[in-house]
C-alpha cells in the first residue's frame, strides 16, 4: 500500500484509498449522533428556512454587509 502511486488530490494509493474511505463511511453510518441522520433538519429547512448545506461564508454574506464574492470560497483558508 505504501508503494502505490498516490491518487490524484490524495494522500494515499487506491487500495488504501478504499479501505479508508469504507471505515469513515461505516463509521458515519453508525453514528447515530452523525448530524445528517437528524429528523429534525428537514423541519428546521421547512419552517425557518435553514439549511445545513451552506458554507460559513455563505452564513458570513447572510449576517453582514460582506458581499459573498467578497470572501473566498473557503473561509478557513487565508
Amino acid at each position: 500500500m505504501v508503494a502505490e502511486p498516490h491518487v490524484r488530490g490524495t494522500e494515499f494509493g487506491e487500495l488504501q484509498l478504499a479501505i479508508w474511505s469504507r471505515q469513515f463511511q461505516a463509521l458515519r453510518d453508525g453514528d447515530r449522533f452523525f448530524y445528517r441522520t437528524d429528523p429534525g433538519l428537514e423541519m428546521i429547512r421547512r419552517v425557518y428556512g435553514v439549511d445545513f448545506r451552506r458554507s460559513l461564508g455563505d452564513i458570513i454574506a447572510l449576517n453582514t454587509d460582506i458581499a459573498r464574492s467578497d470572501l473566498a470560497p473557503d473561509v478557513f483558508l487565508v
